[in-house]
């Protein structure tokens, strides 16, 4: 699923709002997103999961030429899904139709 598509299930659902508003939306989300975790180390959102970041420090790497260098430090970004999200997901096939 890509992002276009996740606005238009948004405009589909809501038959008062555009496609192109739907997309502003879900570009807002997204960036009160981004900023959550510029601000703080994790945003929670109920029912669906908490993203969060670490830091993760350089380490040795030695390449197959046998040549040895270091990755930088660098920060990355986790998804710890939500109970709800995982009992969602994990349900039998006959019961996602409904």
């Amino acid at each position: 699923m890509k992002k276009k598509d996740i606005a238009r299930q948004i405009a589909d659902k809501h038959g008062g709002i555009s496609l192109v508003e739907a997309a502003d939306m879900v570009n807002c989300i997204l960036d009160c997103l981004a900023d959550g975790l510029e601000e703080s180390d994790k945003v929670l959102i109920s029912g669906f999961g908490t993203f969060k970041w670490k830091g993760v420090q350089k380490r040795k790497i030695i390449l197959p030429n046998g040549t040895e260098t270091s990755s930088r430090d660098r920060k990355r970004i986790w998804f710890q899904p939500a109970q709800a999200l995982k009992d969602r997901l994990n349900q039998p096939e006959d019961d996602h139709e409904s």
